[in-house]
Order: C-alpha cells, then sequence, then structure tokens
C-alpha cells in the first residue's frame, strides 16, 4: 500500500492528491483547476454528472464560508454535486448549513478521507498521527532454544552413562533485539537518450529496503541481509518486548532517507558506443517519481544468548544470521567439536576432553578419561578399558597394571 505523509505537503501537492485518490475512487477522469482563481473549486470529477471538489490542506476546522463559496460556484455553473474536502474538522455551522439547506454538498473530514483513500490502496498520516507497525524477524522461545542448544550439544559432546543436562547447566537465556524502518519498494525505470532511439539502461527492481533505526542510513551486513530474506510476524503475536533503542524519527524524514539510499544504491555507470563508434559512459541515475515506497514498518532482529556452566566452564551460544539464524555454540579453543571428533565429559572427574582422551568401559559403557579409566586383560597382549565400579563387581576382570 502507498503511504504519504500530509505533514509538510503544500495546498498545490493536497489538490495533486485529490486528484489521485478521486480518479481512482470515482473510476474517472479529474481535472485540476488553476491554482489560482479557481472560482471556489480545485477539482472537477468528469462523472456523468459533474462533481465539483474543493480542497483544504488545514489541520484547523473548516467553517460555513468554505461551504457557501463551492456552493455559489456549482449554481453558477448549474453544477448539481459537490465535495469539500478536508484533512482536518468541519465546524458545527458548516455541517448545519449543509444539513438545513439540504444543500447537494458532500463534506469530508480528515477521518473520511483516509478511509476513502485505504479503500484505493492510499494510506494517509500526519507525521505521528498513525503509529508505524512493528514486526520481528525469527523469534524463538525460551524453550524452543532451550530445545535446540540440548540437541545440539547430545550432537557435539558425548557422556554416559546419564545425560548431557547432568552436566551443563544453563545459567541465563537473554534477548537482544535490533531495531529498522523497513520499506517494501519497486524502482521501475528505462534510461534513454533524448530521441529515446538508444536504451542505455533498463532498472526492474523490487524488494525491501532497510534503514538503521537510529541513523537512517541504509543498513547493510548480515543481520540486514538476513532480515531482507526472512518472515516477518507482528511483534504483538510473539513472547517478544522489544522497544525501539530511540525516539522514532518523523515519516517524512525516514521516507526522505529511503528515497536517497534506493538512488544511490542503484546508481550506476554503463558503457555505449556512439553512432561514430566512439566508447563513451553514461551515468545512471534512478529518480525519486519512478521508485514506490510502501508498507513502513519497524522490523526488529531478535538475537538470543545462551549462557551456560559447562564441565566448570563458562561458555556461551546465540542465534546467528549466517547460520540461518540457528544457535551457534562458542566452545572453548581447546576443543572445538564436531560430529566425527566430539567432545566427551568423563563421568568421574567431570572434565571436558577430546574424543581420542576418552574411554568407555567396555562392560557399562561409561565414558572416562584416560586418567580414570582402568584396564582388564582381554588375553595374552590386548586388554580394554573398565570403570572402577565394574572392576569391583566383576573380579574375575583382573586388571592390567
Amino acid at each position: 500500500m502507498k503511504e504519504i505523509d500530509l505533514e509538510n505537503m503544500s495546498g498545490g501537492d493536497f489538490e495533486t492528491l485529490c486528484k489521485e485518490i478521486f480518479s481512482k475512487y470515482y473510476k474517472a477522469e479529474v481535472e485540476q483547476t488553476a491554482l489560482v482563481g479557481d472560482g471556489g473549486k480545485d477539482l472537477i470529477i468528469r462523472t456523468p454528472i459533474p462533481i465539483y471538489v474543493e480542497c483544504k490542506h488545514h489541520k484547523a476546522t473548516i467553517g460555513r464560508p468554505v461551504v457557501q463559496k463551492l456552493h455559489s460556484a456549482m449554481t453558477t455553473d448549474f453544477v448539481k454535486k459537490g465535495i469539500v474536502v478536508t484533512t482536518g474538522k468541519f465546524s458545527p455551522q458548516a455541517i448545519e448549513h449543509v444539513r438545513i439547506n439540504n444543500l447537494p454538498i458532500e463534506l469530508i473530514d480528515g477521518d473520511q478521507l483516509g478511509r476513502v483513500a485505504e479503500s484505493v490502496g492510499i494510506k494517509l498520516y500526519f507525521g505521528y498521527d498513525v503509529n508505524i507497525p512493528e514486526y520481528i524477524v525469527a523469534p524463538k522461545t525460551d524453550d524452543e532454544i532451550s530445545k535446540i542448544f540440548w540437541n545440539q550439544m547430545s550432537a557435539s559432546v558425548k557422556t554416559a552413562p546419564v545425560e548431557i543436562q547432568d552436566y551443563v547447566r544453563i545459567t541465563s537465556i537473554s534477548h537482544y533485539a535490533t531495531a529498522f524502518y523497513c520499506y517494501d519498494f519497486i524502482l521501475k525505470q528505462d534510461f534513454t537518450n533524448q530521441k529515446k532511439d538508444r536504451l542505455y539502461m533498463s532498472l526492474n527492481e523490487h524488494g525491501k529496503f532497510l534503514l538503521d533505526f537510529t541513523t537512517l542510513r541504509p543498513a547493510k551486513g548480515p543481520v540486514a541481509d538476513y532480515v531482507k530474506r526472512s518472515n516477518m510476524v507482528p511483534l504483538s503475536e510473539t513472547e517478544w518486548e522489544a522497544s525501539a533503542p530511540a525516539e522514532p524519527h518523523i515519516r517524512v524524514d525516514i521516507e526522505a532517507s529511503a528515497y536517497e539510499g534506493i538512488i544511490n544504491a542503484f546508481t550506476t555507470e554503463v558503457s555505449y558506443r556512439t553512432n561514430n563508434g566512439d566508447k563513451r559512459v553514461k551515468k545512471i541515475v534512478p529518480s525519486k517519481s519512478h521508485i514506490q515506497l510502501s508498507n513502513l514498518r519497524i522490523v526488529y532482529y531478535g538475537q538470543t544468548f545462551v549462557s551456560v556452566n559447562f564441565g566448570g566452564r563458562s561458555i556461551e551460544a546465540s542465534t546467528q544470521p549466517e547460520t540461518g539464524h540457528q544457535l551457534k555454540i562458542r566452545f572453548p579453543m581447546e576443543f572445538q567439536p564436531d560430529p566425527s571428533n566430539p567432545a566427551i565429559i568423563c563421568d568421574k572427574c567431570r572434565k571436558v576432553y577430546r574424543a581420542e582422551e576418552g574411554r568407555t568401559c567396555s562392560i557399562c559403557g561409561r565414558i572416562l578419561c584416560k586418567d580414570c579409566s582402568l584396564k582388564y586383560k582381554t588375553g595374552w597382549l590386548s586388554s580394554a578399558p573398565i570403570c572402577e565400579d565394574c572392576s569391583k563387581a566383576h573380579p574375575e576382570c583382573k586388571l592390567k597394571r
């Protein structure tokens, strides 16, 4: 949906906007009269019965004289229907004047104009008057994060006979949200010479454009790239409690920054040859009039951090955009486990080791480090690991000294 800020719009711009709205609403040609000497009407809607329209871009109340002036113009030109449209309100006297005299004039205030505009795909607002909707990307609940964490730990660290949860304890789960302004945009523009017989370049771009919430600069980096390609859900539908890091900007500034950012992003140079064969370079700069912005929202990238007590050590895990927002566990440098060489936790001393330093009791399956395991003879030159408990329970197993 196209969004338009009425805050800093001139009277002439407002007439042009009303022309666009009413042409779509009535599906008819709309003529815009001269800005000076318009005779009491600004627009003429060319329906089978023409409609005179007077446009007033005011937050203040519109009084009876404006209605009377339009009615006078209608009477002079034998026009049977009129509209007074304003971004503000009508005074009780203006409303009563229309009612008592049964005038064929419709009074459309700012709220009604907003509804008419929205029905034809245009969202109107005054600066802060309309809250910007808030969305979030890839939120996960604490329960989901815990489940993912334990699945990854179980794949990376081997323990027996007890579960990994008996050795590792999650000490805290915290959340952090990065905020962006996000627009949907469409850019369509052909770049030709003045005669329009040479096409230098054709742009047909669309997608999401992000601005840093604080600086209003184009957002770049892994987080911004991930947000652009991810689904967004309303913040109110999640368990997250995110808040913007600073006061919001007014929409006209957000919009101006978005236009500037998109223009800069797609400004480029193309090489071509003249009719004489000379090589030239043409700078391609998109124009604002060919960019359509819509659906402004605040988007949060919700990142989760997990702190863990791991074998007496503190380790961290966090969701990362580079991994598709999956949890990434930061193990200590002395062991970086992987499925082919998982870490182990000794069931006796509770220390963490690499897999090659581990031993598994051949009787009960208990995982121990090499210092905490024993060996018993299985043949003249062969032996197998055994834990201390199993060696006591099976005295027939002769320990190897």
